[in-house]
Protein backbone atom coordinates (compact mmCIF):
# COMPACT_ATOMS: atom_id res chain seq x y z
CA UNK A 1 0.00 0.00 0.00
CA UNK A 2 2.85 2.18 0.90
CA UNK A 3 4.56 1.75 -2.92
CA UNK A 4 0.55 2.51 -4.31
CA UNK A 5 0.85 6.05 -2.63
CA UNK A 6 3.26 7.20 -5.12
CA UNK A 7 4.60 9.10 -1.44
CA UNK A 8 7.80 7.46 -0.87
CA UNK A 9 10.53 9.06 -2.00
CA UNK A 10 9.55 12.60 -2.48
CA UNK A 11 11.73 15.13 -1.74
CA UNK A 12 9.81 16.41 1.51
CA UNK A 13 9.91 13.25 3.38
CA UNK A 14 12.04 14.16 6.13
CA UNK A 15 15.02 12.22 7.68
CA UNK A 16 13.65 10.38 11.08
CA UNK A 17 13.16 12.51 13.33
CA UNK A 18 12.77 11.37 17.29
CA UNK A 19 10.74 13.90 18.64
CA UNK A 20 10.82 14.23 22.17
CA UNK A 21 14.78 14.59 21.78
CA UNK A 22 14.40 17.36 18.78
CA UNK A 23 12.12 19.36 20.79
CA UNK A 24 14.54 18.54 24.16
CA UNK A 25 17.51 20.02 21.71
CA UNK A 26 15.37 22.71 20.64
CA UNK A 27 14.60 24.04 24.06
CA UNK A 28 18.04 23.90 25.25
CA UNK A 29 19.11 25.99 22.28
CA UNK A 30 16.62 28.57 22.36
CA UNK A 31 17.42 28.90 26.32
CA UNK A 32 20.68 29.41 25.85
CA UNK A 33 19.78 31.95 23.53
CA UNK A 34 17.53 33.48 25.23
CA UNK A 35 20.08 33.56 28.35
CA UNK A 36 22.62 34.93 25.90
CA UNK A 37 20.35 37.68 24.51
CA UNK A 38 19.55 38.58 28.23
CA UNK A 39 23.06 39.67 29.04
CA UNK A 40 24.40 41.61 26.39
CA UNK A 41 21.26 42.83 24.98
CA UNK A 42 19.62 42.92 21.48
CA UNK A 43 21.21 45.77 20.69
CA UNK A 44 24.57 44.45 21.58
CA UNK A 45 23.85 40.49 19.95
CA UNK A 46 27.45 40.62 17.92
CA UNK A 47 30.02 37.96 16.69
CA UNK A 48 30.83 36.75 20.41
CA UNK A 49 27.28 36.23 21.43
CA UNK A 50 26.54 34.69 17.89
CA UNK A 51 29.58 32.58 19.20
CA UNK A 52 28.51 31.24 22.02
CA UNK A 53 24.76 30.53 21.22
CA UNK A 54 26.48 28.62 18.19
CA UNK A 55 28.49 26.81 20.53
CA UNK A 56 31.83 27.10 18.25
CA UNK A 57 35.26 29.62 19.06
CA UNK A 58 34.98 33.33 18.18
CA UNK A 59 38.24 32.87 16.42
CA UNK A 60 36.40 29.91 13.90
CA UNK A 61 33.43 32.28 13.28
CA UNK A 62 35.26 35.43 11.44
CA UNK A 63 33.49 38.87 10.95
CA UNK A 64 33.30 38.58 7.43
CA UNK A 65 31.47 34.62 7.76
CA UNK A 66 29.35 36.39 10.57
CA UNK A 67 28.10 38.56 8.29
CA UNK A 68 27.47 36.17 5.34
CA UNK A 69 25.89 34.08 7.83
CA UNK A 70 23.23 37.44 8.65
CA UNK A 71 22.31 37.16 4.74
CA UNK A 72 21.62 33.99 4.44
CA UNK A 73 19.43 33.74 7.33
CA UNK A 74 17.10 36.71 5.51
CA UNK A 75 13.45 36.34 5.23
CA UNK A 76 13.80 36.05 1.72
CA UNK A 77 15.83 32.52 2.02
CA UNK A 78 13.20 30.84 4.19
CA UNK A 79 12.06 28.90 1.04
CA UNK A 80 12.77 25.06 -0.18
CA UNK A 81 13.95 23.80 -3.64
CA UNK A 82 11.12 23.68 -6.45
CA UNK A 83 9.05 25.87 -3.86
CA UNK A 84 5.86 27.25 -6.66
CA UNK A 85 5.87 31.01 -6.69
CA UNK A 86 3.63 33.29 -4.58
CA UNK A 87 -0.33 32.89 -6.62
CA UNK A 88 -2.41 36.38 -5.74
CA UNK A 89 -5.82 35.04 -4.50
CA UNK A 90 -8.30 36.69 -6.79
CA UNK A 91 -12.05 37.50 -5.90
CA UNK A 92 -14.35 35.84 -8.39
CA UNK A 93 -18.29 36.10 -9.00
CA UNK A 94 -20.16 32.70 -8.71
CA UNK A 95 -22.93 33.91 -9.75
CA UNK A 96 -23.59 36.35 -12.32
CA UNK A 97 -26.88 38.93 -11.90
CA UNK A 98 -28.03 41.70 -15.16
CA UNK A 99 -25.09 44.27 -13.66
CA UNK A 100 -22.62 42.07 -13.22
CA UNK A 101 -20.88 43.50 -15.91
CA UNK A 102 -21.40 47.14 -15.10
CA UNK A 103 -19.00 49.26 -13.39
CA UNK A 104 -20.99 50.69 -10.40
CA UNK A 105 -19.38 54.16 -8.90
CA UNK A 106 -18.16 54.48 -5.93
CA UNK A 107 -19.89 56.11 -2.99
CA UNK A 108 -17.91 58.97 -3.14
CA UNK A 109 -19.61 59.72 -6.33
CA UNK A 110 -22.66 58.63 -6.23
CA UNK A 111 -24.51 57.72 -2.90
CA UNK A 112 -27.90 56.43 -4.36
CA UNK A 113 -29.38 53.74 -1.62
CA UNK A 114 -29.46 51.18 -5.41
CA UNK A 115 -26.01 51.58 -5.62
CA UNK A 116 -25.28 50.60 -1.91
CA UNK A 117 -27.23 48.03 -2.35
CA UNK A 118 -25.65 46.54 -5.19
CA UNK A 119 -22.14 47.51 -3.90
CA UNK A 120 -23.67 44.93 -1.00
CA UNK A 121 -24.59 42.15 -2.99
CA UNK A 122 -21.57 42.37 -5.47
CA UNK A 123 -19.74 41.56 -2.28
CA UNK A 124 -21.98 38.37 -1.02
CA UNK A 125 -21.41 36.73 -4.10
CA UNK A 126 -17.50 36.82 -4.60
CA UNK A 127 -16.11 33.92 -3.35
CA UNK A 128 -11.49 33.45 -3.46
CA UNK A 129 -10.59 31.06 -5.75
CA UNK A 130 -10.19 27.52 -4.56
CA UNK A 131 -6.47 26.46 -4.67
CA UNK A 132 -4.62 23.35 -2.78
CA UNK A 133 -7.06 22.62 -0.04
CA UNK A 134 -10.45 22.19 -2.02
CA UNK A 135 -11.10 19.12 -1.22
CA UNK A 136 -11.09 19.50 2.82
CA UNK A 137 -14.10 21.53 4.91
CA UNK A 138 -12.03 22.79 7.64
CA UNK A 139 -13.30 22.63 11.44
CA UNK A 140 -13.91 25.77 13.60
CA UNK A 141 -12.41 24.64 16.75
CA UNK A 142 -12.20 28.98 18.64
CA UNK A 143 -14.07 27.81 21.26
CA UNK A 144 -12.00 28.37 24.39
CA UNK A 145 -12.35 26.10 27.45
CA UNK A 146 -10.20 26.01 30.26
CA UNK A 147 -6.69 26.19 29.54
CA UNK A 148 -4.60 23.37 31.25
CA UNK A 149 -1.67 22.77 28.90
CA UNK A 150 1.58 24.89 28.77
CA UNK A 151 1.86 27.33 26.01
CA UNK A 152 5.74 27.05 23.96
CA UNK A 153 5.80 23.78 26.22
CA UNK A 154 3.41 20.82 25.04
CA UNK A 155 4.39 19.75 21.33
CA UNK A 156 1.13 19.35 18.61
CA UNK A 157 1.98 17.10 16.47
CA UNK A 158 -0.39 17.19 13.02
CA UNK A 159 -1.33 13.69 11.39
CA UNK A 160 -3.28 13.54 8.14
CA UNK A 161 -5.24 10.06 7.43
CA UNK A 162 -5.98 8.69 4.01
CA UNK A 163 -8.27 6.23 3.04
CA UNK A 164 -7.71 3.30 1.67
CA UNK A 165 -5.70 3.36 -1.81
CA UNK A 166 -7.01 0.90 -4.52
CA UNK A 167 -4.60 -0.23 -7.27
CA UNK A 168 -6.19 1.65 -10.70
CA UNK A 169 -5.25 -0.44 -13.83
CA UNK A 170 -3.18 1.53 -16.65
CA UNK A 171 -3.11 4.62 -13.78
CA UNK A 172 0.45 4.61 -11.74
CA UNK A 173 -0.79 6.77 -9.43
CA UNK A 174 -4.27 5.88 -7.82
CA UNK A 175 -6.14 8.43 -5.94
CA UNK A 176 -5.08 9.29 -2.48
CA UNK A 177 -9.03 9.96 -0.77
CA UNK A 178 -8.13 12.63 2.06
CA UNK A 179 -9.94 12.02 4.77
CA UNK A 180 -9.31 13.80 8.07
CA UNK A 181 -6.43 15.66 9.59
CA UNK A 182 -6.09 15.68 13.76
CA UNK A 183 -4.07 17.45 16.13
CA UNK A 184 -2.67 15.30 18.96
CA UNK A 185 -0.38 16.16 21.57
CA UNK A 186 3.01 14.31 22.27
CA UNK A 187 1.93 12.93 25.44
CA UNK A 188 -0.88 11.21 24.41
CA UNK A 189 -0.67 7.24 23.56
CA UNK A 190 -1.25 6.33 19.74
CA UNK A 191 -4.99 4.89 20.86
CA UNK A 192 -6.01 8.15 21.30
CA UNK A 193 -5.09 8.44 17.49
CA UNK A 194 -6.82 4.96 17.07
CA UNK A 195 -9.90 6.06 18.54
CA UNK A 196 -10.71 9.02 16.61
CA UNK A 197 -10.26 7.81 13.35
CA UNK A 198 -13.75 7.12 11.37
CA UNK A 199 -13.97 4.64 9.13
CA UNK A 200 -16.88 3.67 7.36
CA UNK A 201 -15.76 -0.24 7.38
CA UNK A 202 -16.34 0.28 11.82
CA UNK A 203 -19.65 0.97 11.46
CA UNK A 204 -20.85 -2.08 9.42
CA UNK A 205 -23.48 -4.69 10.21
CA UNK A 206 -24.17 -7.83 9.82
CA UNK A 207 -26.50 -9.13 6.89
CA UNK A 208 -28.54 -10.55 10.12
CA UNK A 209 -28.28 -6.97 12.11
CA UNK A 210 -28.92 -5.21 9.00
CA UNK A 211 -32.36 -7.08 8.07
CA UNK A 212 -33.60 -6.12 11.44
CA UNK A 213 -32.95 -2.48 11.40
CA UNK A 214 -34.55 -2.03 7.76
CA UNK A 215 -37.90 -0.77 9.33
CA UNK A 216 -36.65 0.89 12.10
CA UNK A 217 -35.94 4.46 12.87
CA UNK A 218 -32.45 6.08 12.72
CA UNK A 219 -31.68 6.66 16.86
CA UNK A 220 -32.75 2.55 16.87
CA UNK A 221 -29.97 1.69 14.22
CA UNK A 222 -27.49 3.20 16.32
CA UNK A 223 -27.96 0.40 19.26
CA UNK A 224 -27.18 -2.53 16.51
CA UNK A 225 -23.82 -4.14 17.37
CA UNK A 226 -21.44 -2.63 14.31
CA UNK A 227 -18.06 -3.96 13.29
CA UNK A 228 -16.20 -1.91 15.37
CA UNK A 229 -17.70 -3.42 19.08
CA UNK A 230 -17.13 -7.31 17.65
CA UNK A 231 -14.00 -6.74 15.92
CA UNK A 232 -11.79 -4.09 18.13
CA UNK A 233 -8.17 -5.26 16.81
CA UNK A 234 -6.07 -2.53 15.17
CA UNK A 235 -1.94 -1.94 13.94
CA UNK A 236 -0.12 0.98 13.50
CA UNK A 237 3.23 0.59 11.42
CA UNK A 238 5.55 3.47 11.96
CA UNK A 239 9.53 2.89 10.55
CA UNK A 240 10.30 -0.83 11.69
CA UNK A 241 7.34 -1.09 14.37
CA UNK A 242 4.42 -2.54 14.88
CA UNK A 243 2.16 -1.25 17.66
CA UNK A 244 -0.97 -3.53 18.00
CA UNK A 245 -4.17 -2.70 19.82
CA UNK A 246 -4.53 -5.10 22.38
CA UNK A 247 -6.33 -3.16 25.07
CA UNK A 248 -9.58 -5.66 24.59
CA UNK A 249 -8.61 -9.88 25.60
CA UNK A 250 -10.12 -11.00 22.66
CA UNK A 251 -7.79 -8.74 20.17
CA UNK A 252 -5.48 -10.63 18.01
CA UNK A 253 -2.18 -9.41 17.08
CA UNK A 254 -2.46 -8.81 13.05
CA UNK A 255 1.45 -8.12 12.86
CA UNK A 256 2.34 -12.21 14.07
CA UNK A 257 1.48 -13.26 10.37
CA UNK A 258 3.78 -10.51 8.93
CA UNK A 259 6.87 -10.68 11.41
CA UNK A 260 6.65 -14.49 10.71
CA UNK A 261 6.73 -13.69 6.77
CA UNK A 262 9.87 -11.41 6.97
CA UNK A 263 11.77 -13.59 9.13
CA UNK A 264 11.44 -16.31 6.63
CA UNK A 265 12.28 -13.98 4.01
CA UNK A 266 15.26 -12.60 6.21
CA UNK A 267 13.75 -9.36 6.12
CA UNK A 268 14.03 -6.64 8.89
CA UNK A 269 14.56 -6.76 12.00
CA UNK A 270 10.88 -5.96 12.27
CA UNK A 271 9.81 -4.84 16.02
CA UNK A 272 6.58 -5.06 17.98
CA UNK A 273 4.99 -3.05 20.48
CA UNK A 274 2.30 -1.49 22.21
CA UNK A 275 -0.54 1.04 21.30
CA UNK A 276 -1.56 1.59 24.37
CA UNK A 277 1.94 2.30 25.90
CA UNK A 278 3.60 4.06 23.79
CA UNK A 279 3.45 8.05 23.54
CA UNK A 280 3.84 9.65 20.21
CA UNK A 281 6.66 12.00 21.41
CA UNK A 282 8.68 8.56 21.94
CA UNK A 283 8.26 7.33 18.16
CA UNK A 284 10.79 8.30 15.48
CA UNK A 285 9.48 8.97 12.23
CA UNK A 286 9.62 11.13 9.13
CA UNK A 287 7.40 13.68 8.37
CA UNK A 288 5.43 13.48 4.72
CA UNK A 289 6.24 9.71 5.14
CA UNK A 290 3.07 7.19 4.52
CA UNK A 291 2.60 5.13 7.20
CA UNK A 292 0.20 2.51 7.89
CA UNK A 293 -3.39 1.85 10.01
CA UNK A 294 -4.81 -1.19 9.81
CA UNK A 295 -7.94 -2.63 11.32
CA UNK A 296 -11.27 -4.57 10.41
CA UNK A 297 -8.94 -7.17 8.83
CA UNK A 298 -7.46 -5.68 5.77
CA UNK A 299 -8.83 -2.39 5.93
CA UNK A 300 -5.73 0.03 5.42
CA UNK A 301 -5.32 3.79 5.60
CA UNK A 302 -2.34 5.92 4.85
CA UNK A 303 -0.95 7.97 8.31
CA UNK A 304 1.11 10.66 7.11
CA UNK A 305 2.69 12.43 10.35
CA UNK A 306 2.59 16.35 8.48
CA UNK A 307 3.72 18.75 10.96
CA UNK A 308 4.96 18.95 14.83
CA UNK A 309 5.69 22.49 17.15
CA UNK A 310 5.52 23.44 20.55
CA UNK A 311 2.00 24.92 21.51
CA UNK A 312 0.92 28.21 20.20
CA UNK A 313 -1.70 30.46 22.64
CA UNK A 314 -3.77 30.61 19.70
CA UNK A 315 -4.22 26.50 19.41
CA UNK A 316 -6.48 24.33 21.40
CA UNK A 317 -5.30 24.66 25.16
CA UNK A 318 -7.78 22.16 26.61
CA UNK A 319 -6.47 18.89 26.77
CA UNK A 320 -9.77 17.36 27.14
CA UNK A 321 -10.16 18.45 23.63
CA UNK A 322 -7.26 16.39 22.25
CA UNK A 323 -6.98 14.71 19.32
CA UNK A 324 -8.42 18.25 17.85
CA UNK A 325 -10.04 17.45 14.17
CA UNK A 326 -9.16 20.37 11.90
CA UNK A 327 -10.12 19.07 8.73
CA UNK A 328 -12.00 16.66 6.68
CA UNK A 329 -12.03 15.05 3.70
CA UNK A 330 -14.99 16.21 1.27
CA UNK A 331 -16.51 13.66 -0.80
CA UNK A 332 -19.58 12.69 -2.53
CA UNK A 333 -22.23 9.87 -1.24
CA UNK A 334 -23.56 7.62 -4.56
CA UNK A 335 -27.00 8.17 -5.28
CA UNK A 336 -29.51 5.54 -5.51
CA UNK A 337 -29.71 3.58 -8.89
CA UNK A 338 -33.38 3.60 -8.62
CA UNK A 339 -34.53 7.38 -8.53
CA UNK A 340 -30.94 9.32 -8.83
CA UNK A 341 -32.01 11.51 -6.30
CA UNK A 342 -31.80 11.02 -2.56
CA UNK A 343 -28.38 9.40 -1.24
CA UNK A 344 -27.96 5.95 -1.19
CA UNK A 345 -28.82 4.09 2.28
CA UNK A 346 -28.57 0.28 1.20
CA UNK A 347 -27.43 -2.06 -0.89
CA UNK A 348 -28.11 -5.33 -2.00
CA UNK A 349 -26.04 -7.90 -3.41
CA UNK A 350 -27.74 -10.87 -5.84
CA UNK A 351 -30.86 -9.41 -6.38
CA UNK A 352 -32.18 -10.69 -9.68
CA UNK A 353 -35.20 -7.98 -9.45
CA UNK A 354 -32.16 -5.00 -10.47
CA UNK A 355 -29.83 -5.25 -13.52
CA UNK A 356 -26.96 -3.98 -11.33
CA UNK A 357 -25.09 -6.04 -8.83
CA UNK A 358 -24.59 -4.81 -6.23
CA UNK A 359 -27.15 -2.19 -6.19
CA UNK A 360 -27.40 1.24 -4.26
CA UNK A 361 -30.85 2.44 -3.16
CA UNK A 362 -31.91 5.16 -0.95
CA UNK A 363 -34.40 4.17 2.30
CA UNK A 364 -37.97 5.02 0.15
CA UNK A 365 -36.88 3.07 -3.28
CA UNK A 366 -35.36 -0.24 -0.48
CA UNK A 367 -38.88 -1.05 0.78
CA UNK A 368 -41.19 0.08 -1.62
CA UNK A 369 -39.22 -1.98 -4.39
CA UNK A 370 -38.03 -4.80 -2.66
CA UNK A 371 -41.06 -5.58 0.27
CA UNK A 372 -44.78 -5.78 0.30
CA UNK A 373 -45.51 -4.55 3.56
CA UNK A 374 -42.40 -6.27 5.59
CA UNK A 375 -42.41 -9.22 3.14
CA UNK A 376 -39.48 -9.57 1.08
CA UNK A 377 -39.35 -9.85 -2.38
CA UNK A 378 -36.93 -12.84 -3.57
CA UNK A 379 -33.58 -13.76 -1.89
CA UNK A 380 -30.59 -11.30 -1.71
CA UNK A 381 -28.59 -9.82 0.73
CA UNK A 382 -28.63 -6.69 2.35
CA UNK A 383 -26.40 -4.15 4.23
CA UNK A 384 -26.49 -0.88 5.68
CA UNK A 385 -24.69 1.71 3.73
CA UNK A 386 -23.31 4.28 5.56
CA UNK A 387 -21.96 7.84 4.04
CA UNK A 388 -18.57 8.45 4.73
CA UNK A 389 -18.27 10.15 8.01
CA UNK A 390 -21.36 7.90 10.14
CA UNK A 391 -22.35 9.76 13.26
CA UNK A 392 -20.44 12.27 13.06
CA UNK A 393 -20.74 13.98 16.01
CA UNK A 394 -18.75 11.50 17.62
CA UNK A 395 -15.92 12.80 15.38
CA UNK A 396 -16.27 16.14 17.00
CA UNK A 397 -16.84 15.55 20.25
CA UNK A 398 -15.34 17.88 22.70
Amino acid sequence: MIKLSGLVNNQWVSEPINIKSYFEEYEEKLSLAIKALQTSGVDNYNLETMSSVMGIPETTLTTDRFHELISYCGEDKLDVQCEPCSLKLRRVTSRHSLFSRSQIPSSKVCDLATLKHLRQVGKKKETKVGLKYANAAFINNEERGKSDLTVKKDVVITIRVHDTVYPVENYPKPAKPFSQEMMVLGSQSLTCLRDKIICTTDYRATHSETEKMIFEDEEERKNHLRAKDQFKSGLFFFEDTFYNDMRHPANIDYSKVIREWAERKKIGPLHEGSMAETKFEDLTIRFGYPYVYQHQGNCEHLIIFSDASLLHESDVCEKKRYPVVKSIGTKTNLSCMICHYYHARWITFGNERVPVDPCYFCDQCFKSYNYIGKEKIGKFKVYEYHPFFPFHDKLFSK
